[in-house]
């Protein structure tokens, strides 16, 4: 990817640290860079990437996360309204 001793990111910087790939800087950004550059990858070969997670998922599993997911954020609806009311009486 980049020169040894410079980040793989900036080719700037210098690497402190061994068997790391990054600046002080950009490591802390280490796995952001990473999915950024492979999401691009992978949506430039067509793959649904975002549907990896639940191929090893069963349909009961995936109807209970989604009845979980809507549950939570009708709750966070009402939360909402109620608050709106209150504070307009």
């Amino acid at each position: 990817m980049g020169t040894r001793g410079l980040c793989h990111w900036c080719q700037t910087a210098p690497i402190v640290g061994r068997k790391r790939k990054y600046c002080l800087e950009h490591s802390l950004q280490a796995s952001l860079i990473w999915k950024r550059k492979h999401r691009r990858l992978w949506k430039a070969a067509g793959d649904p990437y975002w549907l990896a997670d639940w191929k090893n998922k069963t349909p009961e599993e995936r109807r209970a996360y989604f009845r979980a997911y809507m549950r939570a954020y009708r709750q966070k609806l009402r939360r909402g309204r109620q608050e709106r009311h209150g504070r307009a009486a």
